[in-house]
C-alpha cells in the first residue's frame, strides 16, 4: 500500500487566537518499513511574481480559508483556493492567486494572523526551499505576496507549530530527493507582514519525518513520526520561548499507537492527535491529552473519531468569535486522494460531532491552509 504523509497548517481569527500544526512527508510501503520515493512533479505553471511591497490593505479575521499548493495524487500544484465561510459549517470555494513559487509547491508551513498569511520552507518539486513569503489578505480573500527573508536551512515536509508570534519547524527531508530524513529545528518571528530572526535550534534526538508538532504551555511536543525504518509512538518535548528552543528530551508519555501522517493540534493546554497511519492501516481515531506543568502530559483518551480514515489532510480551526468550527480538507485514505471536507464544533478545547461540509473543488492532499 502506497502512503504519502503530511500534516499541515493553521488558523487565526477575530479573537487573535492562533493554532498552527505540524507538517511532514514521506512515502511508505506496508507495515512499519518504508522506502522513500520522490513525489511526482508537474509542468511549471504561471505564478504570481512576489514583490517586496504587498498592495492589499489587510483584512483581519475576515472569514476566508486559504488553501495553498498541494498534490492531487499525480502532480504538485501551485494553485490556491479561497473558501468564504458563509454560515455555520458552510464554505463557498473559488480559485485564488497562485502561490509565489516558480512552479510546484507542497509540504510547507503556513500561518495567518492580523490579515497576513506567511509561508516558510516546503518543497518546490525540485528542492527544499529556504525562502519565506508573506501575503497581505485583502477583501474577497485576495492575496498580494511579497518575499520575506530566508531561513538558515530548508526542509521538505517538516513538522511545524506556532505561538502567537513565532513559527517552529522540526524534522522532515533534507531535499526533494526524499533520501535523507533530518533532525534539524528552526524558529522564526512573524508579524506585520514579514518574517524575521530565523535561528537554528537544538536537533531532535533522532531523525524524524511525518510526526506532529504542537506548542502548548511553553513547550514544544514532537509526537510520533517515521525515522526511516519504523513508525514511532515516542514523544519528545522542549521548552520554547520566542526563537529560543531548549534541548529536546524524551517525554514520559507515549502515544497510544505508533503513528505517522497525523495532525497534532494544541487548543489551550490540550493536545489533540487526529488520524494518521499506524503501520497497518490509515485510522480515524482522535486522541487527546492535557498538558501540565513542566511539559508533563496526562493520560491519552479517545474522543469523537473522524468520519473516515485519513492522513495528509489539512485542517483549519476557526475561532469561536467567528463560527467556532474545525474543518478537515482533502487527504488520503491509503488508496485514494480526497476532495471531502468535514467539520465539527471546536470551542474551549471541546470537540463536537462531525458532519460533511461543502466539498473541495478538486481531490487534494499535502496542502497548506490558513484562516
Amino acid at each position: 500500500m502506497k502512503k504519502s504523509y503530511l500534516a499541515l497548517a493553521g488558523i487565526t481569527g477575530l479573537t487573535g487566537a492562533f493554532y498552527l500544526f505540524g507538517a511532514a512527508g514521506c512515502t511508505t510501503t506496508g507495515g512499519t518499513k518504508a522506502t522513500a520515493t520522490p513525489k511526482p512533479t508537474n509542468t511549471p505553471a504561471p505564478t504570481a511574481t512576489p514583490t517586496n511591497t504587498p498592495t492589499n490593505t489587510p483584512v483581519p479575521g475576515a472569514g476566508y480559508v486559504l488553501v495553498l499548493g498541494g498534490d492531487d495524487g499525480s502532480a504538485y500544484k501551485n494553485t490556491s483556493y479561497v473558501g468564504q465561510i458563509t454560515g455555520p459549517g458552510a464554505i463557498t470555494w473559488t480559485t485564488g492567486p497562485a502561490v509565489p513559487v516558480m512552479a510546484n509547491w507542497t509540504g510547507a508551513a503556513a500561518a495567518a494572523t492580523g490579515g497576513y498569511i506567511y509561508t516558510a520552507t516546503g518543497d518546490s518539486g525540485s528542492s527544499a526551499l529556504t525562502a519565506t513569503y508573506a501575503g497581505t489578505v485583502g477583501g474577497g480573500g485576495s492575496v498580494a505576496w511579497a518575499t520575506s527573508g530566508t531561513m538558515p536551512g530548508g526542509a521538505s515536509y517538516p513538522a511545524y507549530a506556532q505561538s502567537a508570534t513565532n513559527l517552529y519547524i522540526a524534522g522532515g527531508y533534507s531535499s526533494f530527493s526524499f533520501s535523507t530524513i533530518v533532525s534539524t529545528t528552526y524558529a522564526g518571528t512573524f508579524g506585520g507582514g514579514s518574517t524575521s530572526g530565523w535561528t537554528a535550534g537544538p536537533a531532535l534526538p533522532t531523525t524524524l519525518v511525518a510526526g506532529g508538532l504542537a506548542q502548548a504551555n511553553g513547550y514544544l511536543f514532537y509526537l510520533g513520526g517515521f525515522d526511516g525504518s519504523a513508525l514511532a509512538s515516542t514523544i519528545y518535548s522542549a521548552t520554547a520561548s520566542g526563537t529560543t528552543i531548549g534541548s529536546w528530551s524524551t517525554n514520559s508519555s507515549v502515544l497510544p499507537a505508533t503513528l505517522a501522517g497525523q495532525e497534532a493540534i494544541a487548543a489551550g493546554n490540550q493536545i489533540y492527535v487526529f488520524g494518521g497511519y499506524d503501520g497497518a492501516t490509515v485510522v480515524s481515531t482522535v486522541y487527546t491529552s492535557a498538558v501540565g506543568s513542566g511539559g508533563t502530559l496526562g493520560s491519552w483518551t479517545t474522543t469523537n473519531s473522524m468520519p473516515g480514515a485519513n492522513e495528509n489532510y489539512a485542517y483549519v480551526a476557526v475561532p469561536t468569535a467567528f463560527n467556532g468550527y474545525i474543518y478537515f480538507i482533502g487527504g488520503y485514505t491509503g488508496s485514494a486522494v480526497l476532495s471531502s471536507v468535514y467539520q465539527a464544533t471546536f470551542s474551549g478545547g471541546t470537540l463536537g460531532s462531525w458532519s460533511a461540509s461543502t466539498a473541495f473543488p478538486v481531490m487534494i492532499n499535502d496542502i497548506a491552509t490558513a484562516y
